[in-house]
């Protein structure tokens, strides 16, 4: 017997042997030559699967032509070219009793170690297994799963399911949103994210443990509580026992929030509703009434009018409690009674109100303001108003757009100087769609990084000339017009309750850019500006040391830039977070000083570091001696509480000589240059230094 015979020979008998195996599977099997590529053997339950009458039926046929599918065609192509892969998926099949049936298919090359030939592929091993039964549980479950998500989803509060252990199960979007979660713990199997983050959002992390400890030890009985979060919300959790089969296995709990309206609170988008304060629509009722007005403007070719008028602040919240709200509520029926019988009024905060009037046109619009305005000063001379005004379609195509451009007019009148305190707001092609279309909803959906940009404004060294420190600035990009400093925006987002977001996303962009600054090799000192928003939130400070922690920042490489207004907006939070911030390490800096009263009684209560000489004292010097005094005053003042002076708006060379004498620690300004990119103001770094 020749080699290739005795090898042949020991493969057949490789192949019986398989082949009693294969008699002895559970569910349909046969073997395939390694060379041939044809059926050698298939078991009954093959048979019966693929419609024969006996396995002998099946017993030479090609392997491409057993299951006729185009999966299979290509596998066997691919074999005979020399591959020897694995194929395993599943393919849907007519079960024996005519029922379509969801089938798994294997297909394994049996490895022999021949003496002759070597390692060689004997045969192949197919083998189906029905899964029908597995994928129609399987469906049930995801069907039970979305109803039961569908029925988390229709809920007002926040829901949290959880096991006996407290890992998570599930959770609704509502909860998602009311504890802000990132990313990283929404995702599936990151339950250990998810209660971490809970308890960083906590304001007192100590007494949640506390709390959750006695719950897990009591299972069967349910829990009422009140939590407090670092934004200031206020949550109520109602936790239940979950049974199954008349035994506990976890926990249900909602989550309702209780100070929705808190200051600085984001305002949902599309609510309904009147602003309780005056007992008129609020914004958003006021934007959904205009844009039904712009649509019927659009269908019968009319136009529309809409106003915004604002009453002096400083004369408005004179008066306290009910006296102010009820001096709103009149201000409401006084503007009602001055505007044309079909005209609509709604409270857009504070001391401002919107008016529309439909059928209006522009050509009518700025005798509408003078009669407005004029009824206005006659019925309440003690209180003076202003008002704006944008026509449709001279002014906008939408809601948004039309309200934004009477606010801008609106700003236009306050600034008047003249008598003349009202302003039509023409077309500005474009604003057309920008702000309101672009950046709220951005913002809104916490798309900063779509919209918002951070430049750096360096602070140089007097004595030096280095750059000491980099303050952070956020622009709009606005893809008409480029970047847009904060002035003509920002009351929007303050307005939108949005301003705390986008400063909280300032502070961890602009530490993260100082870490990437001292992994090139430079380290600079940072400026964060802070708001009103930021300083009343109870426990701000516990959030500005979570970005320093997760960045590994340092926190005396941070300062924080907060004005007397937002210091004073509420003064016991201001304070408590003031003292939390100086014990962290963290400079905080009194901004913008001398550009408003200066409250002696604030710079000697708070632990403040620093004061910034705001750009407006400079502006008379060294010309005029008395802004030269007031520059000399401050300075010396700061000085005597042991502060360090910095200024701000440097535009000359006389103006630094000035700064030099005084001794002030570093100043910014157009003199060395204005805000910058990153990149650039690294380089510009790395030049100064050489």
């Amino acid at each position: 017997m020749s080699a290739t015979d005795a090898a042949i020979a020991w493969l057949a008998g490789q192949q019986r042997a398989q082949a009693v195996l294969l008699d002895g599977m559970d569910g349909p099997a046969w073997l395939v030559d390694g060379r041939q590529l044809a059926v050698l053997h298939a078991n009954a339950d093959a048979a019966r699967w693929l419609g024969l009458p006996s396995a002998d039926g099946l017993v030479g046929a090609l392997a491409a032509t057993v299951l006729p599918s185009f999966e299979d065609a290509a596998f066997w192509a691919a074999v005979e070219a020399g591959q020897t892969a694995c194929l395993a998926s599943d393919i849907e099949l007519t079960h024996p009793d005519g029922s379509p049936a969801i089938v798994h298919r294997r297909v394994s090359p049996l490895w022999v170690d021949s003496p002759q030939a070597g390692r060689v592929v004997s045969s192949w091993l197919i083998s189906l297994r029905d899964i029908s039964a597995e994928r129609a549980a399987q469906r049930e479950r995801e069907q039970a799963l979305a109803e039961l998500r569908a029925t988390l989803e229709a809920t007002a509060d926040g829901i949290l399911v959880q096991d006996l252990h407290g890992h998570v199960r599930a959770f609704n979007r509502r909860f998602a949103a009311q504890w802000q979660l990132p990313d990283s713990a929404t995702a599936r199997g990151q339950d250990e994210a998810v209660r971490a983050w809970m308890r960083h959002c906590v304001l007192e992390p100590e007494a949640y443990d506390r709390r959750l400890r006695e719950i897990e030890q009591q299972p069967l009985l349910p829990a009422i509580d009140q939590l407090t979060l670092l934004d200031g919300s206020v949550i109520e959790r109602h936790s239940q026992p979950q049974w199954q089969a008349g035994r506990p296995i976890g926990r249900v709990s909602t989550f309702r929030l209780l100070n929705e309206r808190r200051l600085g609170a984001p305002r949902p988008r599309g609510a309904e509703g009147e602003d309780p304060r005056v007992g008129c629509p609020n914004r958003t009722l006021f934007l959904q009434a205009v844009q039904h007005a712009v649509q019927a403007s659009r269908a019968d070719g009319g136009g529309l009018v809409v106003m915004a008028v604002a009453f002096d602040d400083h004369a408005l919240f004179a008066l306290d409690g009910e006296a102010a709200v009820r001096d709103l509520r009149e201000l409401a029926l006084v503007l009602a009674a001055h505007a044309v019988p079909q005209g609509q009024v709604a409270s857009l905060g504070g001391g401002r109100f919107g008016v529309l009037l439909p059928g209006a046109s522009e050509e009518a619009a700025e005798a509408l303001a003078r009669r407005l305005h004029e009824g206005l000063s006659h019925s309440l001379p003690a209180l003076p108003s202003a008002v704006g005004v944008a026509a449709f379609p001279q002014a906008g195509l939408d809601a948004a757009t039309l309200l934004w451009q009477a606010e801008a007019g609106l700003g236009e009148a306050l600034r008047d100087p003249s008598a003349q305190r009202w302003r039509v707001q023409r077309y500005i092609p474009e604003a057309h769609g920008g702000l309101a279309s672009g950046l709220l909803e951005a913002v809104h959906n916490g798309q900063f990084s779509r919209a918002l940009r951070l430049r750096y404004l360096p602070s140089v060294a007097t004595g030096s000339g280095r750059i000491v420190a980099a303050e952070a600035l956020v622009r709009w990009i606005d893809p008409l017009r480029g970047e847009v400093p904060p002035a003509p925006w920002w009351p929007h987002l303050v307005r939108a309750g949005l301003a705390g977001a986008v400063d909280d996303w300032v502070l961890a962009e602009a530490v993260q850019q100082g870490v990437r600054w001292r992994a090139s090799g430079w380290t600079v000192r940072l400026a964060v500006n802070v708001g009103a928003a930021q300083m009343a939130q109870p426990g701000y400070a516990r959030r500005v040391a979570t970005v320093l922690e997760q960045a590994k920042w340092p926190a005396d490489l941070l300062a924080l830039d907060v004005t007397a207004a937002a210091l004073q907006a509420d003064p016991l939070a201001a304070e408590a977070n003031a003292r939390a911030l100086r014990e962290l390490g963290v400079r905080l800096v009194l901004d913008d000083t001398g550009a408003a009263e200066l409250p002696l009684a604030l710079l000697r209560r708070l632990p403040l570091t620093g004061v910034k000489l705001d750009a407006s004292l400079w502006v008379g010097v060294p010309q005029q001696p008395a802004a030269v005094a007031v520059v000399r005053a401050l300075h010396a003042l700061a000085n005597a509480l042991g502060l360090v002076v910095d200024a701000e708006g440097i535009e000359t060379e006389t103006q630094r000589a000035l700064v030099a004498e005084l001794g002030c620690h570093a100043w910014q300004g157009r003199l060395h240059g204005p805000p910058q990119p990153p990149d650039a103001l690294l380089q510009q770094a790395r030049t100064g230094a050489q």
